[in-house]
């Protein structure tokens, strides 16, 4: 008999969960400032912005044309608190915020809540068309990585 316990090379779910969750995150934000770049907006990073309340607030993601700025927070499911929390951040810094909902459909109150406040909800492919007509969509992309990954020391 082993007295040893096995090694499996199985992620538990909860990690592929969370590295799924984090990689689609990602990707959104990618997306994000891809269009923001072709509808000639410029990306803010890191993307806080400080209320009138002197609170420094952090977004998802940040863009700017001219004086405007224009919000992100991207949730893997969109509730009231975070809905709030976003609404809270963009009347204390007066940036217009839009939130995405990575996880699907949203609730009846969720949703009356965003109208009441004035802030849109989107999916992940509701920000194919978002900063208008000057947005294009971007397919096939591929990355080459040039050089280790690891130093070498």
């Amino acid at each position: 008999m082993n007295a040893l316990p096995s090694i499996s090379n199985e992620r538990p779910r909860a990690l592929n969960s969370i590295f799924l969750e984090r990689t689609t995150m990602e990707f959104e934000k990618l997306a994000l400032e891809v269009r923001a770049h072709f509808a000639g907006l410029s990306v803010i990073k890191p993307p806080f912005v400080v209320g009138s309340s002197g609170v420094r607030h952090r977004f998802t993601f940040l863009a700017s044309r001219d004086s405007e700025l224009f919000a992100f927070d991207i949730c893997e499911k969109v509730g009231v608190v975070e809905l709030i929390r976003t609404f809270a951040k963009s009347l204390d810094t007066g940036v217009k915020a839009c939130m995405i909902n990575l996880g699907g459909g949203i609730d009846s109150e969720t949703s009356q809540l965003a109208s009441v406040y004035g802030i849109d909800i989107l999916s992940p492919g509701g920000i194919q068309n978002l900063f208008g007509r000057q947005a294009v969509r971007v397919q096939n992309v591929s990355i080459r990585l040039r050089g280790p990954l690891v130093s070498e020391a």
